[in-house]
């Protein structure tokens, strides 16, 4: 039951952690991260005016939507980045391909998921990332793509080229 017990800790995790004072929050949104010829962007949340040797844990936002619909700007995922953010998170929402009728996107929109995690890691110094400490969060089906970034390794076949 493996899987169970860390289910449990990730519930359990931001209880324990999102205490504290409060932090302002800098937003910045429509960031490329698939590449600037692609309309699916991310936006950016984090901790304003963090001190140069602070280092924070960093979360991608994953929206819901069935796969066919959702948005990083909704207000669900705005609530969940600027929340974080506030108790010292990096988090970046992002939008992913969705599937159109007749066009399934699997798994195409995993791979861009996976591909979220990469700016964290890349961009730790300037955003002030601890690299060890990021997450992937999202709701119905974000919270598939979510779990499935964090259960699917290298030799599953579904990593990102």
């Amino acid at each position: 039951m493996p899987i169970l017990k860390y289910a449990l800790l990730g519930l359990l995790f931001p209880i324990t952690v999102l205490g504290g004072e409060l932090r302002q929050v800098r937003v910045e949104k429509d960031l490329p991260y698939l590449g600037a010829d692609r309309k699916e962007k991310l936006d950016l949340y984090t901790p304003a005016d963090p001190q140069p040797s602070e280092r924070f844990p960093g979360v991608v936002i994953i929206h819901g939507g069935g796969w066919v619909g959702g948005d990083k700007g909704a207000r669900r995922e705005q609530n969940i980045g600027t929340t974080l953010a506030a108790h010292g998170y990096v988090c970046i929402s992002i939008n992913y391909v969705l599937a159109t009728e007749g066009h399934p996107t699997w798994p195409k929109n995993l791979q861009e998921c996976k591909r979220a995690v990469q700016p964290l890691r890349k961009n730790a110094d300037e955003l002030h990332v601890d690299p060890r400490y990021v997450g992937v969060i999202g709701g119905s089906a974000g919270g598939h793509l979510a779990t499935m970034v964090g259960l699917t390794g290298p030799d599953a076949g579904l990593d990102p080229t």
